[in-house]
């Protein structure tokens, strides 16, 4: 499966420690060169954790930096208000005919439907690592704990994730 994935879903699941794992479940992660930059370039200068992992993940070749080159659809894209990483995490998704598009972004989510974008966030990406058998519930839950800290999600939505990764299996 093919995934495109943007700068919050990486740094959401490389602090909550299952980054890797998704990398494994989903088979083939991609992002383009804007997220790279964002992640780890900035990252690194910044001293954060999560950009030496991502940098790790695609040295192992887990992740691949891919250019985009559609920028007519780029240009497109921008009408609908995306831009930066957001920007060529889209257009890459339909450059590459992807499979999933991994995005917390608002704009984002909010596009999915005019875009026909088949969107997955991290809370749910979460629960497929559980469903899958890729990791534990209590992984699973101490990661969504994780999220809970970083504050990006509303706190409803984190203990519905946990309520649903307790009932499963």
């Amino acid at each position: 499966m093919l995934i495109v994935k943007d700068s919050m879903i990486l740094i959401h699941l490389a602090v909550g420690g299952v980054l890797k794992e998704t990398c494994i479940m989903f088979g083939q992660v991609i992002i383009p060169n804007a997220v790279h930059k964002e992640v780890v370039e900035i990252g690194k200068k910044a001293g954060h954790a999560d950009a030496f992992l991502v940098e790790k993940l695609e040295y192992e070749r887990y992740i691949q930096v891919v250019a985009v080159h559609e920028t007519k659809l780029m240009n497109e894209l921008e009408k609908y208000g995306l831009h930066g990483g957001e920007l060529e995490v889209v257009t890459l998704y339909i450059q590459e005919k992807a499979d999933l598009i991994a995005s917390n972004d608002d704009k984002v989510r909010r596009l999915r439907l005019i875009l026909n974008l088949d969107l997955v966030s991290s809370p749910e990406i979460v629960f497929m690592l559980v469903k899958n058998g890729a990791i534990s519930k209590s992984k699973a839950v101490e990661c969504l704990f994780e999220f809970k800290k970083i504050g990006w999600f509303s706190n409803h939505v984190i203990d519905s994730i946990i309520a649903e990764v307790n009932r499963f299996g």
